[in-house]
């Protein structure tokens, strides 16, 4: 008895692309395409997306600058920024005393006693 071997070679990968003739049939085509920018007609006008809007989506010279010159709440400048993170020596730490009122139920022996277990 002979040995019969198969192979299997997937289809290597094929790019194609169509263009429609100008009675409307495709023109299948394969291969790599022969350029990869699309050629804009000259007949179809572009379109401004923003012409019909009810807002302006167009700053001003006068808005730029403002808009530019504006801080926002959460940046910080550089010297705050500072300050916060490595305060100075001199500053005074703040620090929490807590003194127990006079109804405040503090019992050591069991802290849980108010709880309804």
């Amino acid at each position: 008895m002979g040995k019969n071997f198969t192979t299997l070679l997937p289809p290597r990968p094929q790019t194609q692309w169509f263009s429609i003739r100008p009675d409307f049939s495709l023109d299948l085509q394969g291969g790599p395409p022969l350029a990869s920018q699309p050629h804009p007609d000259p007949h179809i006008f572009q379109v401004d997306p923003t012409t019909h809007l009810t807002f302006n989506l167009h700053l001003s010279k006068k808005e730029k600058e403002a808009k530019d010159n504006l801080t926002l709440p959460f940046q910080f400048s550089s010297e705050k920024q500072q300050a916060l993170l490595c305060p100075s020596l001199g500053q005074a730490t703040s620090y929490i005393f807590y003194e127990p009122d006079v109804y405040d139920d503090l019992d050591q022996e069991d802290p849980d006693d108010d709880l309804d277990i």
